[in-house]
């Protein structure tokens, strides 16, 4: 077994560890994730006002600079993905294309890991929680957004995320 694949094993094997309370006793809605170097958090949150297009909200954290972005999960048409949203410094109500274009810091697929590897979608609010979450790319636009050139993120997430807790 080379050196690659022994790592695709241990990292699989971290990424999938159970910790304190396992991801299959808590709700989706009440999961908290970090990312591999421990400066950012997922907290998933119960829907403010639910509606039949947003299926979950979540908050991303920079743990070391207070920096709360707030997202949202949509379901796109067709053939159905969940797509992520993450926003920061949204204005209330009715908002611009523009507006909206202008606040929001990634767009993405929203991945449930599983053991073995396996990816699926994101579980509903109500459902047991994922035991990792994969944020495609999302490390990548947090890199290159104005968090970080301005000094309010000194480093941007990984795109996987695991499950820390529940927070009730």
């Amino acid at each position: 077994m080379g050196p690659s694949r022994t790592a695709a094993i241990l990292l699989s094997a971290l990424v999938l560890m159970p910790t304190g309370t396992l991801a299959n006793e808590c709700l989706q809605k009440h999961a908290l994730y970090g990312d591999a170097d421990g400066q950012f958090e997922l907290r998933f949150r119960e829907a403010a006002e639910p509606t039949a297009v947003t299926s979950n909200e979540f908050d991303l954290v920079a743990t070391a600079s207070g920096v709360k972005m707030n997202g949202i999960v949509m379901w796109n048409q067709g053939f159905s993905r969940p797509q992520g949203i993450l926003m920061l410094n949204c204005p209330e109500g009715d908002v611009t294309g523009a507006e909206l274009e202008a606040c929001t810091l990634w767009q993405g697929i929203v991945y449930a890991l599983k053991p073995g590897a396996d990816a699926d979608l994101l579980p509903a609010d109500d459902k047991p929680a994922a035991p990792a979450l994969l944020l495609a790319d999302i490390g990548r636009a947090l890199h290159y957004s104005d968090l970080r050139t301005k000094g309010q993120i000194k480093h941007a997430p990984w795109d996987v995320f695991q499950f820390k807790s529940c927070q009730k």
